[in-house]
């Protein structure tokens, strides 16, 4: 079973609201397939999109949460190469609040690729429902502030760096056991 295809888009969502919800959806169903619970802070006032939770208990803390920021890109031809890095640009505000070291819950950037037509992001049957394409998680914690004139940040993502189900696992683990969660991969673009 496919996408329909004889749907009139002025009866549904704009594309930013359609990439909003499937995002979203991905890292639902990534967090479900592990069974931690996700919430959604309200008033979303500080740059942060979920929060999901786990029943862990570690060395140092029991039940840790990991916040995340949303966030939804269409995938072009210059990101096809598996094993490619791809770039993805901040504001300045959003970069300050995920590099914030004082805060108590560790937040995340994830970043969800999805290809350019919507018809192509699930795809369902009777044994499988298939999402496209992938979501990468990225830690700015303690990143250095920006330049005064500097509004914004683009960061370069490694393709390592999937939101999965062993990932959120370990850095649960970890967060548990009173260690840093996220092993930096990736770096700033100048």
């Amino acid at each position: 079973m496919n996408f329909p295809t004889t749907i009139n888009p002025a009866h549904y969502s704009a594309l930013s609201a359609k990439q909003e919800g499937f995002a979203g959806a991905h890292i639902r169903a990534v967090c479900a397939s592990l069974g931690c619970g996700v919430s959604k802070p309200e008033p979303d006032d500080d740059k942060i999109d979920f929060t999901i939770s786990s029943k862990v208990d570690g060395r140092e803390i029991s039940k840790p949460k990991i916040d995340l920021q949303s966030k939804c890109m269409l995938m072009d031809s210059s990101l096809q190469n598996e094993d490619a890095d791809f770039g993805y640009t901040v504001d300045q505000s959003l970069y300050d609040s995920l590099r914030d070291i004082k805060v108590s819950t560790p937040r995340l950037l994830v970043v969800t690729l999805v290809p350019k037509e919507c018809s192509s992001w699930i795809k369902y049957s009777h044994h499988s429902t298939s999402l496209s394409y992938c979501s990468y998680w990225y830690s700015l914690k303690g990143m250095p502030p920006l330049p005064r004139l500097q509004k914004s940040k683009r960061l370069r993502i490694p393709k390592d760096n999937i939101f999965s189900a062993e990932f959120i696992h370990t850095s649960m683990q970890r967060i548990a056991n009173g260690e840093y969660p996220f092993v930096a991969r990736g770096e700033a673009d100048e």
